[in-house]
């Protein structure tokens, strides 16, 4: 049987459901109109309805729940306990011979059951009568409850469908309705880092003009104070921004020929001069002989390291040292560039370690922030572009101190013809 065939076969909704019962049932019992019905609470709505000879219930009709039979199937005792309501002559019956519904359509014999759903809950019922006298056998029974119980499993199954398809639109309209916030905070942090950015640029500008001019060495403390904490935002923004294009995918890995010595040599040497409330020693511990020219992204690198060292040396007095080492493979010339960056007296617990790590992602607990400032966001992005560039990143720290490691595979740059190194 293939998918088709089998497609055919499967109930679209309840309504198909429903042609497929009343056909048994009219094949099973000889009686002249079978129907089932669906209530509100309030109407009483033919679904499917079958006439053998004498047409009496049409499909389709509308009637208030309390003019119909239904309405006494849903409100009998008997049925209560799943149990059918049975009428032998409805013309006779205290609960029919007054009802209009029987006068209508003369007296007869019925048989209703309701088609109870697992909350306790009744969809509507199924039901049958005859004109004619007509002695329901147990056969006839058995045949209603069976389907009353199938009917009700189509009932609730379509439930199910539509409330996943409801919490699929629902769970799409959050997803659309997410990226548009994000979206909007991407452009608004992109807006905001350029505005701070251009006042700030200025500010370093006139600074800069005032140390060249006479100024007394009070004056002189003064500027290198402003000098130093605007420098100090800038790397902020730059960083936040590096983030922003970092999380929706947006950096991107450059391949240039650059001299990896002078990159780490040029890190150490801008960021090696001692605050004066905090001197930290920068060493690094390298044999120029063992850094060749590689290949990759200077600027990523450079960022990678700045960030790296930053992480370490905020609000500590320990010695910071970075060292560098190079391995160059004998198969394909790759060289493998290993850092580590130790900070001798810094100690972070391991709990508070993998806050800072997921500190960017849940800001619930900030409580770490006082004694550990910005390192979350600095090693966020430095692990993010070692990532970028296929390398591996690790923390640990202990009795020690604090060591951050990380490896980089670099293709060596051979040719030294037309070379221009990016320095």
């Amino acid at each position: 049987m293939n998918t088709s065939s089998i497609s055919n076969m499967l109930y679209q909704n309840v309504g198909d459901a429903a042609d497929h019962i009343i056909k048994i049932i009219g094949g099973l019992i000889h009686i002249n109109t079978i129907f089932i019905a669906s209530n509100d609470g309030l109407n009483n709505v033919i679904m499917r309805a079958y006439n053998r000879d004498e047409h009496l219930v049409e499909e389709g009709s509308i009637l208030p729940l309390e003019l119909s039979y239904c309405s006494l199937v849903i409100n009998n005792e008997k049925t209560k306990s799943n149990m059918p309501l049975i009428i032998e002559n409805t013309n006779e019956n205290e609960l029919t011979r007054h009802m209009d519904v029987t006068r209508s359509i003369g007296g007869g014999s019925f048989i209703g059951l309701p088609v109870r759903l697992r909350d306790g809950s009744i969809y509507g019922t199924i039901c049958a009568l005859d004109r004619n006298t007509y002695k329901f056998s147990e056969a006839d029974i058995q045949t209603l409850e069976t389907m009353t119980i199938f009917l009700a499993y189509v009932v609730e199954l379509e439930k199910m469908v539509t409330d996943l398809q409801q919490k699929e639109i629902e769970l799409e309209q959050a997803r659309l309705k997410a990226e548009k916030s994000a979206q909007v905070n991407r452009n608004l942090l992109a807006i905001m880092g350029h505005e701070i950015r251009t006042p700030m640029t200025n500010i370093v500008g006139v600074a800069d003009l005032m140390m060249d001019s006479e100024i007394d060495p009070q004056q002189q403390v003064y500027m290198d104070i402003i000098e130093s904490s605007n420098q100090s935002m800038l790397t902020l923004v730059e960083d936040i921004l590096s983030f922003s294009h970092m999380e929706e995918g947006a950096t991107k890995i450059d391949q240039e020929p650059f001299d990896l010595m002078h990159t780490i040599h040029e890190v150490v040497t801008s960021l090696g001069t001692p605050l004066d409330d905090n001197p930290i020693a920068l060493k690094m511990n390298t044999n120029p002989s063992e850094l060749p020219l590689i290949y990759g992204d200077a600027l990523r690198l450079r960022q990678i390291l700045i960030n790296t060292l930053n992480a370490l040396r905020f609000n500590s007095v320990g010695q910071l040292t970075l060292s560098a080492s190079t391995a160059i493979s004998d198969s394909d010339n790759n060289v493998s560039l290993d850092v580590t960056v130790h900070n001798s007296h810094m100690t972070v617990d391991i709990t508070t370690l993998e806050q800072l790590f997921d500190s960017l992602k849940e800001a619930n607990d900030m409580s770490w922030y006082q004694q550990y400032g910005s390192i979350g966001l600095n090693l966020a992005i430095s692990r993010k572009l070692i990532h970028l560039m296929n390398g591996e990143f690790e923390m640990n720290s202990g009795e020690q101190g604090t060591i951050i490691r990380f490896n980089l595979l670099l293709p060596q740059y051979i040719s030294f013809e037309n070379v221009d190194i990016i320095s």
